[in-house]
């Protein structure tokens, strides 16, 4: 099995050992302090939002209650599906139902104020979590998906001392510089422009010799956009540390998984899962199908309504409505895993333009399903170092079709050994390792 290594970035440069520091010398504060448990603030702003926030947020919880930590949650309006762990506090900025969520909710019909919303309940929870951590002294104040408003904990941070923030980051969009392919809105790449601006390092530099920031990326490409964002004026401050879920505890048989859900037996079903945002690729696989009468495809998650439209009338020109199945909705926790549990294989199929990692690829390794993906550089890496499934050209069907019978044709123990390696990469990448690895991390840190 591989072990990840914690991976600090200078200038875009990693340092490398059981932990690589900015500088000799620097004294230790242990996890466990001199009045007990290290306090943490655990803040997710989206956590009552349809997707995997609020999954995250539950499992990572643990995992650093697990790992010797005192976790309290902050959340804009509430956690989806709640089940937090018996005794952790649980702050929110409105309560659900409440006038204002009411008419945030309404306004978010509008396409614009979509952005607008989520800097809204950035920019509450930092500021009630700022409140909360001096109040009730907490020693970290954890913020999940620090980006794309990367500006607001450090512009918070100004007139405030001794604060140590822990700020995740999910994407290298809003850190890169210059001219690219993505698949962001025009004016989400023109805030992204404006906020590389140099004359922004003052504020950085100023907020950073105050407070005490301590900055994560999940994947190489994250963690170097970060190190090198504004001329590095976060270097020494950016770690890697691969993050996903922890492996399923109890797995249901392929054949029950379909008999729950009504699926045939008899066939090879592939699962694409998730929302279908601008990054992700599903007509690919739907022009892969042609030709592949005994293949099934199961496409699971909203779906937004014109894209939906375009979907549906790809699959009904090309006559194969009834091997690609559509469910555009969300479904619960429970009936996501039993689709993982029924499919021979996870198909990842993303556009050229897609930067992220995607989680998708944690939950099916912590279900131990063999994966098919695109050749986008943040999915390869991790199926090339585990060799947990096969990658075809990104956007190509030919190539999608070739990697498909290529899957097809291994053997029963070939595919046990993907299946093991999966469960390797879900162990590497798991909450709970994220967690140590997090803790060895804050261990070494210089008190503040």
């Amino acid at each position: 099995m591989l072990k990840y290594k914690i991976t600090q970035y200078f200038n875009g440069v990693k340092g490398t050992g059981p932990l690589a520091r900015g500088s000799e010398g620097e004294q230790s504060s242990p996890f466990f302090t001199a009045t007990g448990r290290t306090r943490i603030l655990y803040v997710c702003p989206r956590a009552h939002e349809w997707g995997h926030y609020s999954d995250r947020t539950r499992s990572e919880i643990e995992s650093l209650l697990r790992a010797g930590g005192e976790v309290a949650l902050l959340t804009f309006q509430g956690l989806r599906d709640g089940k937090l762990p018996p005794n952790v506090n649980h702050y929110t900025v409105l309560k659900p139902g409440s006038l204002l969520s009411v008419l945030i909710e309404r306004l978010s019909a509008l396409k614009l104020f979509y952005y607008a919303k989520h800097l809204f309940y950035q920019a509450a929870c930092i500021l009630y979590a700022i409140r909360i951590v001096k109040r009730h002294k907490y020693d970290f104040l954890y913020l999940l998906n620090g980006d794309p408003y990367m500006f607001l904990p450090f512009l918070s941070s100004l007139f405030l001392k001794n604060i140590r923030w822990i700020l995740i980051m999910m994407t290298p969009f809003y850190g890169m510089k210059g001219s690219f392919r993505h698949g962001y809105p025009r004016s989400m790449d023109l805030y992204r422009r404006c906020q590389n601006l140099s004359l922004w390092g003052s504020v950085y530099r100023t907020a950073m010799q105050r407070n005490r920031f301590t900055i994560v990326g999940h994947d190489e490409l994250t963690v170097n956009a970060w190190s090198s964002f504004m001329d590095g004026v976060l270097a020494g401050h950016v770690y890697l540390i691969p993050w996903g879920y922890n492996l399923a505890q109890e797995e249901v048989s392929m054949s029950d998984a379909r008999k729950v859900l009504g699926l045939p037996t008899d066939k090879t079903i592939f699962l694409l899962f998730g929302v279908v945002h601008q990054g992700r690729d599903p007509e690919t696989v739907i022009e892969a199908l042609t030709h592949m009468p005994d293949i099934i495809v199961l496409q699971i998650g909203f779906v937004p309504p014109v894209r939906h439209e375009e979907l549906i009338s790809l699959v009904q020109s090309l006559g194969i409505g009834d091997r690609y199945m559509i469910v555009n909705e969300w479904v619960s926790e429970d009936i996501k895993r039993n689709y993982f549990f029924a499919a021979d294989a996870v198909i990842l199929s993303y556009k050229e333009e897609f930067l992220e990692w995607p989680s998708v690829l944690w939950t099916a390794c912590s279900l131990k399903r063999p994966i098919i993906a695109s050749d986008r550089p943040s999915i390869k890496s991790y199926l090339q170092r585990y060799g947990t499934g096969l990658v075809f050209k990104t956007s190509d069907p030919h190539s999608l079709r070739n990697t498909i019978n290529q899957f097809l044709s291994m053997s029963s123990s070939e595919i046990k050994a993907i299946r093991q390696r999966a469960s390797d990469l879900a162990q590497d990448s798991s909450s709970d390792n994220s967690a140590r690895l997090l803790v060895d991390i804050l261990e070494t840190q210089e008190v503040i």
